[in-house]
């Protein structure tokens, strides 16, 4: 008489481990390539960083963008498992930048970012374009504490032209409180006030910064300006001016 209740435990025991089962495997690492945008993988870019961020990454790990424009902003912090070889790539499917345009409309200096970096490390951004369109706080990205290992290549930013000095004008600002090879490779920016400006730390200088083969015009104050580096390498960019009194295509401020 007592089979019934041996076949319910079993079953209900049966039952659980295929709960358990299917819970685990959906939380494993990422690994591999992805795709993101309409009929994809991932509806939103926010969607594969917040998934990535809570599952981390066991091998390298590619975001491919469809065509299409992101309307979004994001934050990209720390993701547990990235390292040298363990990098997280986020790429257009085409390999066109112009088939791929990231925009956001920031209202305030505290929401002026289209991407965020904030303890982010291992990062690559390829063959994307980014079109922020706030009046007057348009930053397309903005790095902030400890910064290690991110590279942009073949990137466009068309931001509005401006004849204002601020740093919330910039295509790429990163005020890290640390970071180390930072790589700037192939891009083009147009407009704004700032290009990329990179300000290390004066007591704990930066490492292993590559600015090369950029093309930056139009742009109003500051198309690239770098302080706080530890040596770095700056070749090969073409950088047409502006008529600002105080105009510096190129600064490398306070840099062994």
């Amino acid at each position: 008489m007592f089979k019934p209740i041996s076949q319910f435990f079993f079953r209900l025991i049966v039952f659980f481990a295929g709960i358990f089962l299917t819970v685990d495997l959906g939380a494993q690492p990422l690994s591999g390539s992805f795709t993101v945008g309409t009929g994809g993988t991932y509806a939103t870019l926010q969607a594969a960083v917040t998934d990535v961020t809570t599952r981390g990454v066991n091998g390298p790990l590619t975001f491919r963008l469809r065509n299409g424009t992101f309307n979004e902003q994001v934050t990209m912090g720390g993701i547990s498992g990235v390292s040298a070889t363990n990098t997280v790539t986020f790429e257009s499917e085409s390999g066109n930048a112009a088939n791929v345009i990231l925009t956001f409309n920031a209202t305030t200096t505290a929401t002026n970012y289209i991407i965020r970096l904030d303890n982010a490390n291992f990062i690559r951004f390829r063959n994307l374009t980014f079109q922020p369109t706030g009046a007057t706080a348009n930053r397309a990205i903005h790095g902030i504490n400890n910064l290690n290992d991110i590279t942009f290549e073949n990137l466009v930013f068309n931001l509005p032209a401006t004849t204002s000095f601020s740093e919330d004008r910039a295509a790429i600002l990163f005020r890290p409180t640390l970071s180390s090879n930072i790589r700037f490779i192939n891009n083009t920016i147009t407009g704004g006030s700032h290009g990329i400006m990179h300000i290390g730390n004066n007591s704990a200088r930066s490492p292993g910064t590559v600015f090369t083969g950029n093309t930056i015009t139009n742009v109003y104050t500051r198309a690239a300006f770098f302080q706080y580096m530890q040596g770095g390498v700056f070749n090969n960019n073409t950088i047409s001016g502006s008529n600002y009194g105080d105009y510096y295509g190129l600064g490398i401020y306070d840099t062994s």
